[in-house]
């Protein structure tokens, strides 16, 4: 160890602590009286770096000090090397400024695992979002179909659901320049085709006219409920076309009963035709016979086949152009539909048999009327007679 520096007052030697050489320091401590020299600390520094570290300030740990940067003081070397040069005198430490330095937290083992494992969490829950994620190419196609498949229900629910307001009539074997009315009121024109369409008719029944400069149409009545489209073959006639001669009154007023009188009449207005005559000629003859039929049949009795041969002769001759309807009436005992199904059936039967007797199947048409068309009251026999019957109705005729 050098040698301590001199004060600066060396003159005053009652201010200046003695310095004692350890190793001078008398060994036999029992034969001399303590003195002040024992109260001196002893401290030799040779080399600061030598001192414990267990004597070295700590700085106290933070709460979580594994989040928390701890910092311990280090004292450096040089500084104290310089702080001994100052001071000579023994017993007194040197302080040296304390210095600082940042120490380097590492993780603890389960902390990395923890950390590791989030990675991995969330490493995973994007390669799942990458997976579930739809292509551009497929989110157009579910695009499209749901798109159809809405367009589709609509148009399903308004084909099932929507109800349409009025009914439509169309008219059938007009001819060029005709003319429809509709209460009075005209409504539409004839079409190339031969036909007249009337749209968006009130529900319930109306009177339809047809008007033309060269021929006459029989007027329609018809009825019609909302949402139905009803079709009419127009009946007509050439305007010179000479008018029928009547039929005397005694076969004009044909009562219940007198089925010999209505065939004597029919078989006379057929031998009356000749060679040359006219579709309404043919059918008045033919609607003057009664077919009598049993109650709730339809078989056509013997008496009855042989004038349907006789008519098929005379109906054979007829144009291409024209077409007969076979319909057939009741009356109005029973319920609708019964008498329905039975007024079909006999005018069923009368087809089947023309056509047996060689009419054409194009020629005929047939159409149950039941009890909606009554040719007199219900209210008595003889009306009821007169409208259980086989009407003919020319319903495209011949110029």
């Amino acid at each position: 160890m050098s040698n301590p520096k001199r004060p600066d007052d060396f003159d005053d030697l009652s201010k200046t602590t003695p310095f004692v050489d350890p190793s001078k320091k008398p060994t036999d401590q029992a034969s001399k009286p303590e003195s002040g020299w024992e109260k001196t600390n002893y401290i030799k520094i040779d080399n600061p770096r030598e001192i414990p570290m267990s004597s070295w300030e700590k700085d106290e740990p933070a709460p979580e000090s594994d989040k928390t940067s701890a910092f311990t003081y280090i004292p450096p070397a040089s500084s104290q090397r310089e702080e001994i040069d100052k001071t000579r005198d023994y017993g007194l430490q040197t302080q040296s400024k304390p210095v600082t330095t940042e120490s380097i937290h590492r993780p603890s083992t389960e902390q990395t695992q923890k950390s590791a494992s989030a990675v991995a969490n969330r490493d995973e829950h994007k390669s799942e979002e990458k997976v579930n994620l739809i292509p551009p190419k497929f989110m157009y196609i579910l695009v499209i179909i749901i798109f159809l498949l809405l367009a589709g229900t609509m148009i399903i629910s308004y084909l099932l659901f929507y109800k349409k307001h009025g009914f439509d009539v169309v008219l059938v074997g007009a001819h060029p320049n005709s003319d429809a009315f509709v209460d009075g009121v005209r409504w539409g024109i004839s079409s190339s085709d031969g036909s007249i369409r009337l749209l968006g008719l009130r529900a319930g029944e109306h009177k339809i006219e047809v008007r033309n400069p060269s021929y006459l149409y029989d007027t329609e009545t018809i009825r019609g409920d909302d949402g139905e489209q009803v079709k009419v073959t127009l009946k007509y006639r050439s305007k010179t076309t000479p008018t029928p001669q009547p039929v005397p009154d005694e076969c004009s007023n044909i009562r219940k009963g007198e089925f010999e009188k209505a065939a004597r009449c029919a078989n006379e207005a057929l031998d009356k035709l000749g060679d040359k005559f006219t579709v309404e000629e043919l059918l008045r003859a033919m609607n003057l016979y009664i077919i009598n039929f049993d109650s709730g049949k339809y078989d056509i009795k013997p008496k009855d086949m042989s004038f349907l041969e006789k008519a098929a002769g005379y109906m054979k001759k007829l144009p291409p152009n024209v077409k007969i309807e076979v319909g057939g009436h009741t009356d109005n005992v029973g319920d609708d539909a019964s008498n329905m199904k039975l007024s079909e059936n006999r005018a069923k039967a009368v087809r089947d048999a023309l056509i047996g007797f060689g009419v054409r199947p194009d020629l005929l048409e047939v159409r149950g009327y039941g009890e909606t068309r009554p040719k007199a009251s219900n209210d008595t026999e003889d009306g009821r007679f007169q409208n259980r019957r086989i009407e003919y109705t020319a319903i495209i005729r011949s110029n």
